[in-house]
């Protein structure tokens, strides 16, 4: 008796679904314990861990897209393999660091959580990143399950950021199966959306983005399940305390939220100006205004400062495009750090390919998209989407376009993810089960989810490892953590400091200091500690910014930073490449007369500088 072929196998989806579903969480259950293992191979800097990594990230994410692709699923088989695969990729960025917050961005707003949790007030000062306390969503959430559950800070942020994934997963196949009435387009783009190179690392950590953009998928749901079968009054002021609850949380996901509603309310319009039939739009136009409106309200009212922190990157974004059109600067080399590493060729060949398959499948749905959904408004918003994710990657050409890019993909793929599920979805079951079809998707699958995570996260941060220099998460270690509780104990909170990017962060969290960004100092920190001596600068510096203490790491002149710059971003701007800092200008510090070293753990030292003021 034959074996039953590949096709075969998977036929049995089709036939007999209810088996399969546990099979394949149990698959999903083995990729985690394998990420978990590549982790700890990682730490113990094993050559093998990140090969590991990359097939424990297959054997997740593949066996789901064949099944959704391939299979006869019915509607809670769907949703049930979606939210599993959800929560899985979520376990895996939260077993790199499972203990405390590691990466940049959790650390900043786990001090705006512990500015709550202590002072009891909202919209308190964070030095680190100004504009956090004034979206405090996801800090109030967090705070709210540790008082009732008893838990510490971390462990309730895991819990609701496990939630949130949650509600993303279910919102998003809703959102998707009111447009296209179909589970399976349903089931694959939200299978495509979370291939997206910010689903697997930066919209896990706790960050407000994290809760902001499930929020912003459940009023899509909302209004979409609204626009086809009518609302209510309830239903709507519902959707609209959910849209203000999105505003409070992150500005950029509830621009995008608003801008999107407009588009949807506009295509409707059109479309009804032109007397064509297209399916209902029950009171889009109302959540739009009242997005657009919310929005712009608490911008001006409550958070102005969102201005300063938004403006600039997309003005030097524009400037710097502008240059690149007219010649006046050349383009920036992509799969390149800023430190000058080049990614091997097998990466960059993988990152290229994901972005050429998903375009061609874009270009390809659009037909399918004007034949099946060309009455559908929503459909045409979501087309629109998909149709700037190809024209956002020439964004990538420029520096700071490249950084304002990289933050679209969670907003782009919701079109992608529609627009290449429709086209997937076209073709009968019966004719994708041959072995060549079966080979063509799992090796399309492959390189769209690895491609996506080498395109979204640099090579140094995919997992823990060695300490590195100016790496994020990479960087947070015992002896800063123990310098900077050092220093809230002995020196006392709220101190004026300089220090290295890393050590900033660390004085701020951990010893809640106020150490001067470079934004707010309007200075070249980093010449305080290029210089032999204290000139006149350095001591300008110490009285106009009233600096108290100065962090000393000696580990910042025996590497080069992991992403470019020690101290603040401006270092990158003088063109040239970026030089190890020279041991002599850490020295000064201790042969500057009047200066205290007031604390020394062999690699941090703390010393007080405020007598250069008074020199002056």
């Amino acid at each position: 008796m034959r074996a039953p072929s590949a096709a075969g196998r998977l036929s049995a989806i089709g036939g007999a679904p209810f088996p399969w579903v546990p099979a394949l969480a149990l698959q999903m259950s083995l990729a985690f314990l394998l990420v978990s293992q590549a982790n700890v191979a990682a730490r113990a800097a094993q050559p093998w861990a990140e090969s590991l990594f990359w097939v424990a990230l297959a054997l997740l994410y593949v066996p789901v897209v064949l099944a959704l692709l391939l299979g006869r699923l019915t509607r809670s088989e769907t949703v049930l393999l979606i939210v599993i695969l959800g929560m899985a990729m979520f376990l895996c960025e939260m077993v790199s660091y499972p203990t405390a917050a590691a990466s940049f961005d959790e650390l900043l707003h786990t001090r705006t959580a512990a500015d709550i949790m202590e002072s009891g007030r909202l919209f308190g000062p964070n030095p680190l990143l100004p504009v956090s306390p004034y979206y405090p969503g996801l800090e109030n959430v967090t705070l709210a399950v540790a008082s009732l559950s008893g838990l510490e800070l971390w462990p309730a942020g895991i819990v609701v950021l496990g939630i949130a994934r949650i509600l993303l997963m279910l919102s998003l196949f809703l959102f998707f199966q009111a447009v296209s009435g179909s589970t399976r387009v349903a089931g694959l783009a939200v299978v495509v959306y979370a291939a997206n190179p910010r689903f697997f690392y930066f919209d896990a950590q706790f960050a407000y983005e994290s809760l902001a953009l499930p929020l912003a998928a459940f009023v899509l749901a909302a209004a979409a399940a609204g626009a086809r079968g009518g609302s209510r009054r309830l239903r709507v002021a519902a959707v609209l305390f959910v849209i203000m609850a999105c505003v409070v949380t992150h500005p950029v996901t509830s621009m995008m939220l608003a801008a999107f509603l407009l588009l949807w309310a506009a295509l409707a319009r059109v479309a009804q100006a032109l007397r064509r039939p297209v399916a209902r739009s029950a009171n889009i136009g109302v959540l739009a205004i009242g997005a657009v409106t919310a929005s712009v309200a608490w911008a001006v009212l409550v958070a102005p400062a969102v201005l300063d922190y938004i403006g600039p990157p997309v003005t030097r974004a524009a400037s710097q495009l502008a240059d690149l059109v007219t010649g006046q600067s050349q383009p920036r080399t992509i799969f390149e750090s800023a430190a000058g590493e080049v990614a091997p060729a097998w990466e960059r060949l993988t990152g290229l390919g994901s972005v050429a398959i998903l375009t061609a499948l874009v270009l390809l749905g659009l037909l399918v998209i004007w034949r099946r959904y060309r009455h559908v408004p929503v459909a045409w918003a979501l087309t629109g989407v998909a149709l700037v994710f190809p024209a956002a990657l020439l964004g990538r050409l420029s520096p700071i376009g490249a950084e304002i890019a990289a933050r679209t993909p969670e907003f782009l793929f919701l079109g992608v993810g529609f627009v290449v599920a429709v086209f997937l979805a076209r073709r009968p079951v019966a004719q994708l089960r041959s072995g060549r079809w079966v080979a063509v998707v799992v090796t399309a699958a492959t390189v769209v989810l690895v491609g996506g995570v080498i395109v979204g996260i640099p090579r140094w941060a995919r997992l823990p490892g060695p300490y590195l220099v100016s790496a994020d998460a990479r960087s947070i270690e015992p002896n800063g953590i123990a310098a900077a509780r050092w220093a809230r104990e002995h020196l006392g909170p709220d101190q004026r400091m300089v220090a290295d990017r890393t050590n900033r962060l660390l004085m701020g969290v951990y010893g809640h200091q106020e150490v001067i960004l470079a934004n707010n100092a309007r200075v070249d920190l980093s010449l305080f500690y290029r210089s032999f001596e204290f000139g006149d600068l350095q001591r300008r510096l110490v009285t106009e910014q009233q600096i108290r203490f100065a962090v000393v790491d000696l580990r910042l002149t025996r590497l080069l930073p992991t992403i470019g710059f020690y101290f603040q971003k401006q270092e990158l701007a003088a063109g040239t490449p970026i030089t190890p800092l020279r041991r002599e200008g850490f020295e000064k510090f201790d042969t500057e007369p009047g200066l205290d070293r007031l604390f020394d753990n062999g690699e941090i030292r703390l010393y007080d500088v405020s007598t250069l003021a008074r020199d002056r």
